[in-house]
């Protein structure tokens, strides 16, 4: 195997008007080797990943790939340069099958008319999502499968074309264990082969998994690159943040009394039930699960984005009107799975996509005015720690997790909020957020905000929520109080094992 680096990346700098994304970036990968880029959100990891991906260019550095500098002046170029990369967010389209989303931009021609060879197209997409371990019809519609399915697309698509270097983005987010695991094998496969593999993860126990060595980024520098053996979770969060303690001691503010939310003996299309299940003022209750067991879709029957074939859903005593309006109206808001698809209003400003939720509170006349929404989207973006605190930026010139911020700003900016629901609020996060997602959903349990999560961070359930609920096939199987439940505890009750 042939161990020049296949890619050497010097000093990189990148600015956005004022903001410095990246400040004399370094990193080099080796080929077959697997190498683990860390970092807080807003730290740079995703502006150089796209400065190799061609998609931006840098102001400052250099870039080698096999020891030649090169200008990759756009996604083609750094394709045919051997760079290939897995997005964290999914560019999926709906209407088209598997086979088309894997192979759009390489779709088999036939004959000199340039028709698509659908067979050949067919074997090639199947051949990709081989490389995976991972069977799906290459003839379903994209927009018909679900989200897990949907990322090993995305998966496929970047495995589609030989790459020597291939970036992946938070692969693993929306993948169950075993879809991991066949990730994983690809993974390995590739770097036997001798390519290389930069790895991006806020899930470090996956770092530790996979990766050969590690790059941690800080505000756009390289502050330091570890064989994976001479590190541990600690250090690196250390490194990241200055801090061990991703989620700090809190308290219970559960008040007594009768409960905020009841759900009783509820049923849906979606949900097998019956489900009963209290939220009390000031609690913080999680949900847990394996995929599919019900965690979203419990959710979306109390905000009402499923209706109920059975059952009721009752705020303070008092039955909640039908639909997503009548709960807005009853005071429960809700931050999606999904954060692109279904969260962000996209091509808009963080104004809008904080304000919608308030307009019929601010509108006099069917008119808002203007001042008065932009001060409570500034008070609510400050009150969540968006970064950069711009109310008229663009949503999608954030980072992912100042992206979550500026969701739970939506309903931090509304008046009269008394539960959120929130379907795996720190997916796809760094750790910076989610300590400054745990105290802001401490502050709001404080004032005697009821919250229902579902996540599938075991250590975010033990150290975030008062009170856990096990969910298996639609339904509670057990309930206890954080305080009682430990990680093995947690795990066991989760894969259907007894305790």
């Amino acid at each position: 195997m042939d161990h020049k680096p296949l890619v050497e990346i010097e000093n990189v700098s990148k600015w956005f008007g004022a903001n410095r994304a990246l400040n004399g970036a370094r990193l080099v990968v080796e080929p077959g080797r697997v190498h683990a880029l860390v970092g807080v959100n807003g730290a740079g990891k995703s502006t150089l990943m796209k400065i190799l991906a061609g998609v931006v260019q840098c102001d400052e550095g250099s870039i080698r790939i096999r020891g030649e500098e090169v200008a990759l002046g756009s996604a083609d170029e750094a394709e045919a340069a051997g760079i290939s990369i897995v997005y964290q967010e999914l560019s999926v389209i709906d209407d088209l099958n598997v086979t088309d989303n894997i192979l759009l931009r390489h779709l088999p021609a036939r004959g000199w008319v340039g028709r698509v060879n659908t067979a050949a197209g067919r074997k090639a997409a199947t051949a990709a999502l081989g490389r995976l371990g991972v069977q799906i019809d290459p003839d379903a519609r994209a927009g018909d499968l679900p989200v897990g399915q949907k990322q090993l697309i995305e998966i496929a698509k970047a495995l589609s074309v030989d790459a020597s270097v291939v970036i992946f983005d938070e692969p693993t987010s929306a993948l169950t264990d075993q879809e991991t695991r066949a990730l994983f094998d690809a993974v390995r496969r590739l770097t036997a082969a001798g390519a290389g593999v930069i790895y991006i993860s806020h899930y470090l126990d996956e770092i530790f998994r996979i990766a050969d060595e590690v790059t941690v980024l800080r505000d756009g520098r390289t502050v330091a690159t570890r064989p994976i053996g001479e590190i541990d979770i600690a250090g690196l969060v250390e490194l990241m943040l200055g801090s061990r303690n991703a989620i700090p001691p809190r308290n219970s503010h559960r008040l007594d009394g009768p409960p905020l939310l009841e759900v009783r003996a509820a049923r849906s299309e979606r949900l097998a039930g019956p489900i009963n299940l209290t939220v009390h003022p000031g609690e913080i209750v999680g949900v847990c699960g394996q995929l599919g067991s019900g965690r979203t879709e419990l959710l979306r029957a109390v905000y009402g984005a499923d209706e109920l074939d059975e059952g009721e859903i009752l705020m303070q005593g008092n039955p909640v009107r039908p639909g997503i309006r009548g709960r807005v109206h009853a005071g429960i808001g809700m931050v999606p799975e999904e954060r692109k698809a279904d969260g962000i209003i996209t091509e808009s400003s963080i104004l809008s996509n904080i304000g919608v939720a308030s307009v019929d509170q601010l509108s006099r006349w069917g008119h808002v005015p203007a001042r008065a929404e932009r001060a409570r989207a500034t008070e609510a973006s400050t009150r969540v720690g968006v970064v950069p605190n711009d109310v008229s930026l663009d949503i999608e010139a954030l980072s992912g997790g100042n992206q979550q911020k500026a969701i739970l700003g939506r309903w931090v900016g509304r008046e009269g909020v008394k539960l959120l629901l929130l379907d795996e609020p720190t997916r796809g996060i760094d750790v910076g957020a989610k300590t400054m997602i745990y105290g802001l959903l401490d502050s709001l349990a404080a004032q005697g905000v009821g919250v229902l999560f579902a996540t599938s961070d075991e250590e975010e359930l033990l150290g975030l929520a008062d009170r856990i609920c096990v969910l298996r096939r639609g339904q509670i199987v057990h309930e206890a109080p954080a305080s009682e439940l430990d990680p093995h505890r947690l795990t066991t009750l989760i894969v259907g094992g007894e305790i």
